[in-house]
């Protein structure tokens, strides 16, 4: 009975003994934050590593979203690897290494993005905020916006030229990257007015800087009027593009009726033809002399000459063809 006494006695006293100490003992590690997002700051998938002391330290811990963790007081330096190929490029917006302090906190902030200009923009905007430079901003921002792609509709043609209403108009666009990176998938709407309740869709792959894409479509334009063909490039806005007001182009096209256009076709191949009139033709008077008398013949006309008239014949003009004679004749008398 006493020596269990005793031993109650003994682990109270223990007990007791132990409380100070844990009472005031001190936690001394710190926080880290790893923070991956994407383009639009949500969590995104990302393979980073916390290395111990730089760039070459031991691995402590690795992960693909953000996370949050303790550690004791020390240098620590992320590692950052592109998991996601559709968003290759990133940057890391905070201080790398940073030390973490007894009890403190530290943050590595990664971005992850579709294209380098959208890192470029997003780095302007950074160094914005950190330093409050409005001139470096202003110069990463012109040079994030000089590597953007630029999607246009470089051309849009219509065959045939001018068609009427029983032809079928082909419609050919060419959509041309004339940035200075590559662009990538995007869709091209094409919509004729009065003809189409809403845009037909077409698909465009991934562009280079410099390369086109042709789409074609045939449609039947059975109105004689003046139709426009709307088309766009970059139709939903899936490229970040150096000029977003650029994408859409018209084309023209009025149809005529068949019979109105062989009209046409027969009045300009008829061209214009002379116009022919007869005229007489004099000849020279000759004068002959016998032996009883002399006298002198009287000139004749010979048989009608057509003769090409380009101007148009009027009544003074067949008036005057009339005349000739009666005035040829007046000529031979004054002469004798």
């Amino acid at each position: 009975m006493f020596k269990k006494f005793n031993l109650i006695l003994l682990s109270l006293l223990l007990l007791v003994a132990l409380v100070p100490f844990s009472s005031f003992a001190t936690d001394d590690t710190g926080q880290i934050t790893v923070s991956i997002v994407d383009e639009n700051k949500d969590s995104f998938p990302g393979m980073w590593y916390i290395r111990q002391g730089g760039s070459k330290g031991a691995v402590l811990r690795n992960g693909t979203y953000g996370e949050k963790f303790n550690f004791g007081p020390g240098v620590y330096y992320l590692q950052v690897h592109p998991k996601n190929p559709d968003h290759p490029y990133y940057f890391l917006s905070s201080t790398n290494p940073q030390t973490l302090t007894s009890g403190g906190n530290i943050n590595f902030q990664v971005q992850y993005f579709k294209t380098e200009a959208d890192k470029l923009v997003a780095q302007a905007t950074a160094s914005q905020t950190g330093s409050g430079s409005s001139t470096t901003t202003t110069t990463t921002a012109k040079t994030a916006t000089s590597v953007f792609p630029d999607l246009v509709v470089s051309s849009v043609t219509h065959s045939p030229s001018s068609p009427t209403t029983s032809d079928k108009v082909t419609f050919t666009a060419v959509v041309k990257n004339t940035g200075s990176s590559s662009a990538g998938s995007s869709m091209l709407s094409f919509q004729v007015e009065g003809i189409t309740s809403s845009p037909k869709y077409y698909n465009v792959p991934g562009l280079n800087a410099g390369e086109t894409y042709t789409v074609t479509q045939q449609i039947s334009l059975d109105s004689t009027k003046m139709y426009t063909a709307n088309f766009k490039a970059d139709t939903y806005n899936d490229v970040k593009e150096a000029n977003e007001t650029n994408n859409a182009t018209k084309d023209s096209v009025t149809v005529v009726s068949k019979s109105a256009k062989s009209s046409a076709s027969a009045s300009t191949t008829s061209g214009s033809s002379a116009t022919y009139v007869y005229a007489p033709k004099f000849e020279t008077p000759k004068t002959t002399t016998d032996s009883t008398a002399s006298s002198t013949s009287t000139p004749t006309s010979s048989a009608l000459a057509k003769v090409p008239q380009l101007a148009a014949t009027g009544p003074a003009t067949l008036a005057l063809f009339a005349l000739a004679p009666l005035l040829g004749g007046l000529a031979i008398r004054r002469r004798k």
